[in-house]
């Protein structure tokens, strides 16, 4: 036979439910939060990485900007250029004036020879 229950007993019966409810409301809020601090570590700690390689790149391009103040700029360059043309000018000119003191040498050499014979 079905007995009635009091006021009382069905109050207590919606807060059982309600109690249970609450409770695996709760239970699966507190995972959502534990899963969303772990993808905001995971977040931080690639962040941190990702500073850390900026930071390395920051003090690598600050070498080659250190290193590159001693190279010659585009005039320097220039003038280089320019002396290294007027330099092989001049050594093949001299190089042109040097032939008849060669042949001098050489003959006074071969002279020399002969007269050791």
């Amino acid at each position: 036979m079905l007995r009635t229950i009091s006021m009382t007993e069905a109050i207590q019966v919606v807060l059982f439910f309600l109690f249970l409810l609450l409770s695996v409301i709760g239970w699966l809020i507190k995972r959502r939060v534990d899963d969303m601090d772990q993808a905001l570590l995971k977040s931080n700690q690639r962040g941190e990485a990702a500073i850390d390689r900026v930071d390395n790149l920051e003090n690598r391009i600050t070498l080659v900007e250190a290193d590159m103040r001693h190279l010659p700029d585009k005039d320097v360059t220039h003038s280089l250029e320019k002396a290294i043309g007027d330099l092989r000018t001049e050594v093949s000119v001299l190089s042109e004036r040097i032939k008849p003191v060669a042949a001098i040498a050489d003959r006074v050499q071969e002279a020399m020879l002969e007269k050791m014979r």
